[in-house]
C-alpha cells in the first residue's frame, strides 16, 4: 500500500472515531442504564487495534489515549494514554495470533479492553479513596453490559475502512 493510501485510511478511521468521541460526549452522557452510560474510548482502541495488528493498533491508541487525556478527566494523568495502550496491545496481539478478525474478535477484544480499563480505574479508586472491591466489580460489569453493544456499531465502521484498503 502506498504512503498515500495509508494516509487516506487513517484519515478515515481518525473521521469514524471523532464521530464517536462526539457522541461519547454530547450524547451518550444522557443515556443511562443500571446507573451507567456506555463508555466507548476502550472500544475504539481496541476494535482499531483487532483490524490493524500489533503496529499500528498500539500508535492509534496511544494517539487516542492522549486525545482523550486531554478530552476527559482520567483517573491519574495519562490514564487514557497508559490504558487504551494496553488495549491495544492486547487486542492486536489477539487478533493476530487467538482470534481472527471479524464480530467474535471485535467484541472479545472491546470486552477485554473495556474490563482492564475498569480495572485500572478501580485500583486507582482503591488507592486514592477505599472504595470497596465489589462496588468496583459490579460498575465494571454494568458498564460492560452497557458498552458492548455500541462495539458492533465500531466493529461495522472501522471493518468498512479496513476492507477498503485492505487490498491496496
Amino acid at each position: 500500500m502506498t504512503r498515500r493510501m495509508i494516509t487516506i485510511k487513517w484519515i478515515f478511521y481518525s473521521l469514524w472515531t471523532l464521530l464517536f468521541l462526539l457522541a461519547q460526549q454530547l450524547v451518550l452522557p444522557h443515556i443511562r442504564l443500571w446507573g451507567v452510560h456506555p463508555f466507548l474510548l476502550p472500544v475504539l482502541a481496541a476494535v482499531a487495534a483487532s483490524f490493524e495488528g500489533k503496529r499500528e493498533g498500539p500508535v492509534f491508541g496511544l494517539a487516542l489515549g492522549l486525545v482523550c487525556d486531554l478530552l476527559f478527566t482520567g483517573a491519574f494523568p495519562c490514564f487514557y494514554a497508559v490504558t487504551l495502550l494496553l488495549s491495544a496491545l492486547v487486542a492486536g496481539l489477539a487478533a493476530r495470533h487467538l482470534i481472527m478478525p471479524g464480530l467474535v474478535c471485535s467484541l472479545a477484544v472491546s470486552a477485554a479492553a473495556l474490563v482492564l480499563t475498569g480495572l485500572f480505574n478501580t485500583a486507582a479508586a482503591s488507592y486514592a479513596y477505599g472504595a470497596p472491591l465489589t462496588a468496583a466489580l459490579w460498575l465494571i460489569a454494568r458498564e460492560l453490559a452497557v458498552s458492548l453493544p455500541a462495539a458492533v456499531l465500531i466493529h461495522l465502521a472501522f471493518s468498512r475502512v479496513h476492507r477498503r484498503f485492505a487490498g491496496r
